[in-house]
């Protein structure tokens, strides 16, 4: 059986039940931020619904059925993602996945369509979805992950059952990560912080070495606020982790906001909170720049970011959990 982690265990336990006793949306949008889980639970319901001989925990791991998936083998299961040189689901995978869905199941089961970043789909994609969700034939189950709703239809979200993924705990994520990866609280506490509470997207962080690009990112961030280092400097020191450096950046200004708001008032000296929103606004903007690969240059990019960039942000972020 696949081994989900413990904030998702409940939500599993639900949706079991639900399999079981034949209540099961034909089709679930899980929805949150990046590092929660949200694919480990999309694998493992697949696995559950097409298992042979499934358990209230989950897929038995050895019927044929369980098996196939093992090997990536399964002609029941179709996963659907963006392809590694594009941004987007085209509406041709879409097309694809629908005709395979007309035809009846190999196995005389279930059939499990599984489509990551939904968002990323554009219109017309939306639209040949559309039909597919109004009459899904029986026995199919199509799972959809997403981390903006926004960017979703009204007319596909109407169809579809909302299943929300949310941070867990501090102290329950803290305490997973301590036993997946044994690092210390401090390196921990930096790395929830700056995915947002999000577990998995820590872990990943850890693994690749973030963890202390991120403490010398908050460092050099302080000399810029204390005048001792050029924006211009730094902006050709990090020109190589744009992606990273704007997303640090607007959790900074996010936290300081937050801090600014909860206590409801400005420090002497502090960033005033319409300075505040403005920022935070180019920074959802350079963000979805490069999000969707467009020809930005990432030097000049951060540029024009740092060298506007206010005292007092890092301090009065706090940078607490």
């Amino acid at each position: 059986m696949t081994r989900l982690p413990p904030w998702l265990q409940a939500t599993a336990l639900q949706s079991s039940a639900q399999f079981r006793e034949g209540r099961l949306p034909h089709a679930l949008i899980l929805l949150g931020q990046r590092g929660l889980g949200k694919a480990a639970f999309a694998d493992w319901l697949a696995r559950l619904v097409l298992c042979r001989a499934p358990e209230p925990e989950g897929a038995c791991g050895t019927c044929k059925s369980c098996l196939l998936l093992a090997a990536d083998s399964h002609p029941d299961y179709y996963p659907v993602a963006v392809p590694a040189d594009k941004t987007m689901i085209s509406v041709e995978q879409i097309r694809s996945l629908i005709s395979e869905l007309q035809e009846s199941a190999h196995q005389s089961g279930w059939r499990v369509a599984s489509i990551s970043d939904l968002h990323a789909m554009n219109t017309n994609a939306f639209n040949a979805l559309l039909k597919t969700l109004e009459e899904p034939g029986s026995n199919t189950l199509i799972l959809m992950q997403a981390t903006q709703l926004s960017r979703i239809p009204a007319t596909i979200r109407s169809r579809c059952q909302l299943l929300k993924f949310s941070p867990p705990p501090l102290e329950t994520a803290r305490d997973w990560l301590q036993q997946e990866t044994g690092a210390d609280p401090e390196s921990l506490a930096r790395l929830l912080t700056a995915t947002e509470g999000a577990p998995l997207a820590a872990a990943d962080w850890l693994a690749a070495g973030k963890d202390q690009q991120l403490a010398e990112f908050e460092t050099q961030l302080q000399a810029l606020e204390a005048g001792a280092v050029s924006p211009l400097a730094l902006a050709a020191d990090w020109k190589e982790q744009t992606e990273d450096v704007v997303h640090w950046l607007s959790l900074q200004v996010s936290r300081t906001i937050r801090r600014q708001m909860t206590e409801g008032h400005e420090e002497a000296g502090a960033v005033p909170l319409p300075r505040l929103f403005a920022l935070s606004e180019q920074l959802l903007e350079a963000r979805r720049l490069l999000q969707r690969r467009a020809n930005a240059n990432p030097q000049s990019l951060l540029e024009s970011l740092l060298i506007p960039w206010p005292s007092k942000i890092v301090k009065s972020a706090g940078n607490r959990q």
